[in-house]
């Protein structure tokens, strides 16, 4: 595949501009596969967004608690693929807390501890984020609680962020409404 270039996330933040993220799976590929590594990197999207898990020892590409780590993509070899491509950035989504150190020394030994965006189950960890030298994009997701309960935390987010400095807010598609953009 013929990669197509990108500008930096950055950049297109001081334009005004929307990012585009390769989510897992993009192109039809297997999700955080090496396949849609290779797809991402080739789309000319900004973010490459992976599920990060651990076993204990190692950092691991994976949404779902794997059965068998030995098939999944180690993130090790992730930050090989991506670190030549300067403009291309990470949405990293923690699935289980405690692995901010893990994953911004990983980048960090890269070269690319600054390409870190968090995303998932790390959405209270904003100030240490922040010390990691990373971005955070706090996530909402849709309450079955009702309007209310979802507009509650989409108040309770802005203020978080505004607090922090986290600049955006990442909403399930659910809660998009006039009301609360």
């Amino acid at each position: 595949m013929n990669q197509r270039k990108r500008c930096s996330p950055q950049k297109i933040r001081q334009l005004g501009l929307t990012t585009i993220t390769a989510h897992s799976a993009c192109e039809g590929t297997p999700p955080n596969s090496r396949e849609h590594i290779l797809a991402a990197i080739a789309s000319g999207a900004e973010y490459i967004e992976i599920d990060v898990r651990s076993n204990g020892k190692e950092l691991f590409l994976s949404h779902d608690e794997p059965e068998d780590y030995e098939k999944c993509v180690k993130f090790d070899t992730f930050l090989s693929l991506i670190a030549p491509h300067e403009d291309l950035y990470f949405n990293c989504d923690v699935k289980t807390r405690g692995l901010l150190d893990a994953v911004a020394s990983a980048a960090k030994s890269y070269g690319i501890g600054h390409r870190v965006l968090f995303t998932g189950a790390c959405n209270g960890d904003g100030e240490k984020i922040k010390e990691l030298g990373a971005d955070l994009w706090h996530s909402l997701w849709f309450s079955h609680d009702g309007d209310e309960a979802n507009e509650k935390q989409v108040r309770d987010a802005v203020e978080f962020c505004k607090k922090i400095g986290c600049p955006y807010i990442n909403l399930d598609k659910r809660i998009v409404n006039k009301q609360n953009l």
